[in-house]
């Protein structure tokens, strides 16, 4: 799977930062500080995020997606890793937000994984997750610290 992707990016059809307009409604919710996308391609949330005054850290475990958005963004901190493994992500500070931008579905133990979000956000932090569904118009659900268990509750 992991060279399905790097081979994407390398022919540059990154589906992902498609439907990034429909994240900027959200961004008003949070006081532009830090930031953690999961998933974070070739960076393109990275980008808008980072023009909006965040301190951004992208995580993806495709080195070529790593590659592209470093180039791309280079005021963010972007490393190659396996979202499955979130638990051995070391972090100096929680995140104010963090983004899934259609990440879950590829991971493994999503009740862990959302664990382990929980962890990296700050009590007052916003989590976004935007999901597959078989609907026209892609899923979005915005959560804060307090409703961020299972079953977790949208708040917008």
């Amino acid at each position: 799977m992991k060279e399905g992707f790097n081979q994407a990016y390398k022919n540059n059809t990154d589906i992902w930062s498609k439907n990034a307009s429909q994240l900027l409604q959200w961004l008003d919710m949070v006081k532009p500080l830090t930031a953690l996308d999961l998933g974070c391609g070739s960076g393109g949330y990275v980008e808008i995020l980072v023009a909006k005054g965040y301190e951004v850290t992208g995580l993806d475990f495709s080195e070529e997606a790593i590659k592209q958005a470093k180039a791309k963004v280079p005021q963010a901190n972007f490393s190659v890793y396996n979202l499955n493994n979130l638990a051995t992500f070391e972090i100096a500070e929680k995140f104010n937000l963090i983004l899934d931008i259609k990440t879950l579905a590829f991971i493994k133990e999503k009740q862990a994984y959302l664990a382990e979000i929980y962890r990296l956000l700050k009590p007052d932090g916003i989590f976004i997750l935007q999901y597959f569904s078989k609907h026209p118009k892609p899923e979005i659900v915005v959560t804060n610290f307090e409703s961020l268990q299972l079953p977790f509750k949208q708040i917008r």
